[in-house]
This record gives structure tokens, C-alpha cells and sequence, in this order.
């Protein structure tokens, strides 16, 4: 039996795009990479409490960027979830 004492999530895809001009799918692509596996770390956080999970975030989710919406969301849900748990750091 193998267990993981820590993970770190650096994930991520930045494209610069207005959000006027982007579409559904592409905000989409954008936010799944961030929030698909910083949910699943969750998850496994809180099914393992001795687990330390630290999320890369991006200071754009506090400050934005033109063009960088969707980056910023998914940074955004990051430090949420980090904010939420006890065993998460952003």
C-alpha cells in the first residue's frame, strides 16, 4: 500500500483572448485542466487528512489581466477551494 504525503498543482493553460471573442468551448478548455484536477485533490484531501495539497495559483485571479478571464476563474476557483480546506494551500 502506497500513499501520497503531498501534491502540487501547477496546471494550467493561458491563452490571451478577449472574453467578448472567446467561445464556449475554449473558455472550457481553459478552465478544465485547473479545475478538473484541483477538484480531484480535493477530494483526495479530504479522504486523507494526513495529504498536503499546494495549488499554483496565478495572482491574476486577484488583480485580472486583459484577455485572461478564463485563466483567471479557474485561478479563482483554486484559491477557493485552498481558502475551504484545511490540508490546501494556494
Amino acid at each position: 500500500h502506497s500513499s501520497f504525503d503531498l501534491a502540487l498543482h501547477s496546471v494550467g493553460i493561458e491563452t490571451s483572448e478577449l472574453l467578448q471573442k472567446s467561445s464556449i468551448a475554449e473558455l472550457g478548455r481553459i478552465l478544465k485542466g485547473k479545475v478538473t484536477l484541483a477538484g480531484f485533490l480535493a477530494k483526495m484531501a479530504g479522504d486523507h487528512p494526513e495529504m498536503k495539497v499546494i495549488l499554483n495559483s496565478s495572482i491574476v485571479s486577484e488583480f485580472g489581466s486583459r484577455g485572461q478571464t478564463a485563466y483567471a476563474m479557474a485561478n479563482a476557483y483554486m484559491n477557493h477551494l485552498a481558502d475551504h480546506s484545511t490540508n490546501m494551500l494556494s
